[in-house]
């Protein structure tokens, strides 16, 4: 059934720098004494660029390194670049969307600049379906045959998939530092945290959905 769960999300890097382009061409027959907007395209311009360079950086190097790690192929980049893109993005798009609203020149589609501002949103979704499936996967390396012992099981299976040790594990895949992000950085440990066991559920989401249950089972000792 996880083959039908799938979302169409294309071009993530191409529509990044279709809006770069588009608004570097504005900003050079904007009138110097139209200070304000320029001061707006050269924020945007400069968030965009700050959002693409991670992006090379994602697919040049953590994508492969997560595909080696698995031994199995992340099918949808983008939907790693999803888990990646935090809420403090959406705001920029909030922006581009009225910016566009009353010109004909938008180098995207309503429809596609409406899946950048959602793409956190399908991060947390995939977060949502890789706790799930670790909870299914995880089975097979905590049960006890014995039923005097069905009392261990949550605390075995914390182990593995607590908030705690998947922000560990976060840790050593070196995920928190490849978020897209523009938070100040003011977020409690325990913020922090939850943050990084979100970012591990959503990559086990991706293997969930384009992979199967059997992937994640095979991938679970990478949480021990």
């Amino acid at each position: 059934m996880e083959k039908k769960l799938r979302w169409r999300v294309v071009g993530v890097e191409d529509k990044i720098e279709r809006l770069i382009t588009s608004l570097r061409s504005n900003h050079e027959i904007i009138p110097p004494e139209n200070t304000r907007m320029i001061g707006n395209l050269n924020k945007w311009i400069e968030a965009l660029v700050s959002i693409r360079n991670s992006i090379r950086n994602i697919l040049t190097n953590l994508l492969p390194e997560l595909e080696r790690k698995f031994n199995s192929k992340l099918e949808s980049p983008d939907m790693l670049l999803a888990v990646l893109f935090q809420p403090s993005v959406k705001n920029l798009f909030l922006e581009l969307d009225t910016y566009y609203s009353d010109r004909t020149d938008s180098p995207i589609s309503e429809a596609h600049l409406f899946d950048l501002m959602e793409l956190h949103e399908a991060g947390k979704t995939l977060a949502l379906v890789g706790d799930s499936a670790l909870d299914l996967a995880v089975l097979p390396y905590v049960w006890e045959s014995e039923v005097g012992k069905v009392g261990q099981l949550s605390s075995k299976r914390a182990e593995y998939v607590s908030n705690e040790h998947l922000a560990d594990v976060c840790d050593r895949w070196g995920l928190f530092d490849y978020r897209i992000h523009f938070d100040p950085k003011t977020a409690t440990k325990g913020d922090i945290n939850h943050i990084k066991g979100t970012l591990v559920e959503a990559i086990f989401g991706i293997l969930f959905l384009y992979n199967g249950l059997d992937a994640v089972s095979r991938t679970i000792p990478l949480l021990r």
